[in-house]
C-alpha cells in the first residue's frame, strides 16, 4: 500500500458521503441542522443580545441547576471560558496553575494560559494517570504551591481517564484545606459522570467552578458554560469581554445546546455501556489494545498494530467502499502503533457491536505491513 497522501478535501468528502459513523453524534447536513433548530421550542421568542435575554438566560439557569451551582455564564468558545476562569482565580502574573501535562490547557491550546495570561503551568502527574494529592504535596514541599488546581474530567489525551471517586474527593479536600480553588475542566463531563454513578451536582459540588462544553457529547453547534458562585462569575465577566467572548448574539449555539440537553444528556448512561461493550469486543482482535482496558466514560483509545499512514489510507478506502466512517484523526503511538479514538454517541444508533468490530478488523487487515 502506498504512503497516505489524501488531501483534507478528499477526507471531508469521504466522511460526508458516509451513511454511518463510529463516533460522535448523528450527522446532519447544514440544511438539516438549521431546519432542526428552527423547529425547536427553544427557538421561539426573542434572540439574546450581547449575552443577555432569550434562550441564553434560560440555558445559563438550566445548566447551573444541573451542575448544582449558583449561576452560569455562556461562552461561545471553551478556550476563552477557561482563560477567563484562570484569570479570575489567579490575577497575578507568574501564578502557578496545577494541571496535567496531557491536559487540553497544556497540550492543545498553544500555551494560551501562559502566553496570554502570564500564568505559570505547574505540570503534575504521569502520562498514564491523573495527578493525585501526593503530586500536589510534593509540589508544595518544593516551594511550588499552586494558586489554582484544574482537574480535567476525563483526561482525554491519556485515554479519557478519570480519578476514582475517593481520589477526586481527596483532591477536593486538599484544595479546601489549603484554601486553593479547584476548577473542573469538564469539556466532556456530561459524558463522564456515569462513571461515578452519582448525580452531576454531587460530582460538581467537589469543585468551586466547572466548565462544560455543548458541542461534544451533546452535539451542539458550539458553545460552553462556566458555572460557579456569583462572586466568581462577576470576576469572570470582564474577561469575557476582553477575550472577545461577548458577541452580538449566540442564539443558534444556545438553541442547539438546549436540544442537546433535551435529547443527548438522558442517554449518557446508554452510551457509556455501549462503549464498554464495544471495547470488550474490539480488544479480542489480534494485536489490538484498548486504553483504558475498561473504559471510564463513553470514549476510549484503540491502539492498532500498524503504521499510522497505512491505517489512515485503509480507513479512507474502507469509508469509500462501505459508507462507514470509522475515524478521523489518527496518531502514532511511541511504540509505532496507531491510535484511533472511539467516542460513542447518537451516531452509534446506526450500527451494532458486531458490525463495528468486523469493520475495524477489515481495516486492520488492510493496514498491516506484509510479512
Amino acid at each position: 500500500m502506498p504512503g497516505f497522501d489524501a488531501s483534507y478535501g478528499e477526507i471531508v468528502r469521504a466522511r460526508e458521503s458516509c451513511t454511518r459513523r463510529l463516533s460522535g453524534s448523528r450527522w446532519l447536513t447544514p440544511r438539516e441542522e438549521l431546519a432542526r433548530l428552527a423547529a425547536s421550542r427553544w427557538a421561539e421568542g426573542t434572540a439574546d443580545s450581547y449575552g443577555k435575554g432569550g434562550a441564553l438566560a434560560a440555558l445559563e439557569e438550566r445548566t447551573a441547576s444541573l451542575l448544582g451551582k449558583e449561576a452560569g455564564l455562556f461562552f461561545h468558545k471553551g478556550v476563552a471560558a477557561q482563560l477567563a476562569a484562570i484569570k479570575a482565580y489567579a490575577p497575578e502574573a507568574g501564578a502557578r496553575i496545577a494541571i496535567h501535562p496531557l491536559s487540553h490547557i497544556e497540550a492543545d491550546e498553544n500555551h494560551a494560559a501562559e502566553l496570554v495570561l502570564g500564568v505559570c503551568p505547574l505540570l503534575l502527574g504521569q502520562p498514564d494517570a491523573p495527578f493525585s494529592v501526593a503530586d500536589l504535596n510534593e509540589a508544595t514541599a518544593r516551594g511550588e504551591k499552586p494558586a489554582l488546581v484544574i482537574v480535567e474530567l476525563p483526561l482525554r489525551n491519556a485515554g479519557y481517564l478519570m480519578p476514582e471517586w475517593d481520589e477526586l474527593v481527596a483532591l477536593s479536600s486538599w484544595c479546601r484545606a489549603q484554601n486553593i480553588p479547584l476548577h473542573f475542566d469538564g469539556a466532556r463531563l456530561w459524558e463522564a459522570h456515569p462513571f461515578y454513578a452519582r448525580p452531576l451536582a454531587e460530582v460538581c459540588a467537589l469543585a468551586d467552578s466547572v466548565y462544560v462544553s455543548f458541542y461534544k457529547g451533546l452535539g451542539g453547534l458550539a458553545g460552553s458554560m462556566l458555572a460557579g458562585n456569583a462572586d466568581f462569575l462577576a470576576r469572570v465577566l470582564p474577561w469575557k469581554e476582553r477575550l472577545a467572548g461577548n458577541i452580538v448574539t449566540q442564539f443558534p449555539y444556545v438553541v442547539s445546546a438546549h436540544e442537546g440537553l433535551d435529547a443527548e444528556l438522558p442517554r449518557m448512561q446508554e452510551y457509556f455501556e455501549k462503549a464498554r461493550a464495544l471495547a470488550l469486543a474490539v480488544q479480542a482482535l489480534p494485536g489490538v489494545e484498548i486504553i483504558p482496558p475498561i473504559p471510564q466514560c463513553n470514549s476510549f483509545q484503540v491502539h492498532l498494530p500498524a503504521p499510522a499512514d497505512r491505517v489512515k489510507a485503509a480507513l479512507l478506502a474502507f469509508a469509500k467502499r462501505s459508507e462507514f466512517w470509522l475515524a478521523g484523526h489518527i496518531q502514532a503511538s511511541p511504540s509505532g502503533a496507531s491510535i484511533l479514538e472511539a467516542y460513542i454517541g447518537s451516531a452509534s444508533d446506526a450500527w451494532n457491536i458486531s458490525e463495528a468490530v468486523t469493520a475495524l478488523a477489515e481495516v486492520l487487515a488492510e493496514a498491516r505491513v506484509p510479512g
